[in-house]
Parts: structure tokens; sequence; C-alpha cells
């Protein structure tokens, strides 16, 4: 072989050994003894991992069969809202607690069937506060509800407003609702009809009537009774009661 072809050849690159850092003089065992300390440690913590993911799925499910089997004759929400109507007889405070949710119109309808006997239960409070820490859109829809309403909570339109923002920010078209009626009752009427034009905007029926009264009385928009009859007459056409009632005070001639 020529001296050129000699030079030409590179020995290959030696294997790298594991990472390890030991003493010169360790034995070879030591170094696999140690190696698979390593990897028992890892072991341990995938196993932790597991079991944290696991913990999370099994309350999840909990959460879902208590919420679905704790009233099991009527909806949950329509109990929590007829519970408030019952103690409400202003056809106008009415009007806006509809606004809220469509349960709570549901809720307007069936007050008269025994209101008494309806009471709010604080478990409910605890598993929407457990579903609103797992970032469960309803349940943070909800507790937005029960700050706004100040039930089985104190009222607090900011803590409110918290919640409702959170379910807000995931599209929630009735948490965008919810928003715009924290702003409405703060008196920031431009970021309310912001909000429920938002809500609007997806076919959310209350926010359509919010957008109604807005344009009727000038609030954070210029009065046009023209543009609040449009929006109570969508809500109407969808059978909502209320939205009716306000079309046809604007447009049936005074008595």
């Amino acid at each position: 072989m020529s001296n050129e072809s000699k030079r030409r050849r590179v020995d290959p690159p030696a294997r790298e050994a594991p990472s390890v850092d030991v003493d010169d003089d360790v034995s070879p065992g030591d170094v696999l003894r140690l190696l698979l300390a390593r990897f028992e440690k890892q072991e341990e913590k995938l196993e932790r991992v597991g079991a944290e993911l696991t913990a999370t799925r099994r309350a999840l499910a909990e959460l879902t069969d208590v919420v679905e089997s704790m009233t099991p004759t009527f909806d949950v929400n329509e109990q929590l809202a007829s519970v408030v109507f019952s103690h409400v007889n202003d056809v106008r405070t009415r009007v806006a607690l509809s606004q809220v949710s469509s349960v709570w119109r549901r809720a307007s309808k069936v007050v008269s069937a025994q209101p008494a006997a309806l009471e709010f239960s604080p478990k409910m409070l605890e598993w929407y506060q457990k579903g609103a820490r797992l970032g469960n859109t309803e349940c943070e829809r909800m507790l937005g509800c029960l700050y706004f309403l100040g039930v089985g909570v104190e009222r607090n339109l900011d803590t409110a407003m918290q919640y409702f923002e959170k379910a807000a920010a995931k599209g929630h078209a009735a948490a965008q609702n919810g928003v715009g009626r924290c702003h409405y009752e703060k008196g920031r009427y431009e970021e309310a009809f912001k909000w429920h034009t938002k809500s609007a905007a997806q076919g959310y029926t209350n926010a359509e009537i919010n957008l109604g009264i807005l344009y009727e009385d000038g609030l954070g928009v210029t009065k046009d009774i023209s543009k609040a009859i449009e929006w109570y007459t969508k809500a109407a056409e969808k059978g909502v009661v209320i939205a009716a009632k306000c079309l046809r005070k604007l447009t049936q001639p005074a008595a």
C-alpha cells in the first residue's frame, strides 16, 4: 500500500461511554450499578406523572357523575335560578336576570311550582369550584352567575367577571354575555355593548335582547329604536316571551 493511501486512512471515532461521573479506580460493575440506579429514578418519576394523570382523569369523571346525579328530577341550574326568581317581583329586574343565561329564562316560567322547596346546596358551589380549577368552561360560567347574583356566595361583580372572562376567552357565548352584564352593572356601557355584540354574533339569544335594551336606552351606543326592534325581533322569533314583550312595547301605539 502506498504512503498516500496510508495517510488517507482515518480511524473511526471511539464510542462515547455513558455519562457517569466516577473515579478512575471504580470497577465496571460499579459503573453498571450507577447507571441502573439512574434508570430506576427515571422510572419512579414516570410512575408519579402517570399517577397524577390518573388522579386528574378520576377527578374529572367524579365531577361529571356528581353534577349529573345531583338533582335527578330537574336541572341543577334551573333549581338555582328558581330560588332567585321566587324572591323577585319587579318585572324589569326579572328581565335583567333572564339575560344571564337561558336557564334563568326557563326558570322564570316554572318559578310558581313550589319555589320554597328549592334550596341552593353548598355542595353545588363546591363542585363548581372544583370544576373551574380543572378549567371546565361551564363551571367557570356558572360561578360567574353565582357571584353575579350573590346566590350561595356574597355578591361580587369583580369575582363574577373573572370567572365569566375565563370562559369567554374560550369563546363561550353565554360567558361573553355575562362579561357584558358585569360591565353594564358597573356603568361601563360601551364595554357592555362590545361584549354583548360578541355574544350575539354567535346567535346567543340573551345577548340579542341585551343589545335591544342598549339601543332602546341609548347606553354605550347611539339611541336607535329601529335597531332595538331589530334585536328584539331576532330573539322574539326564537320564541322568547320577554323579547316579544319588549318588542310590543316599542311597536304598539300607546293606549
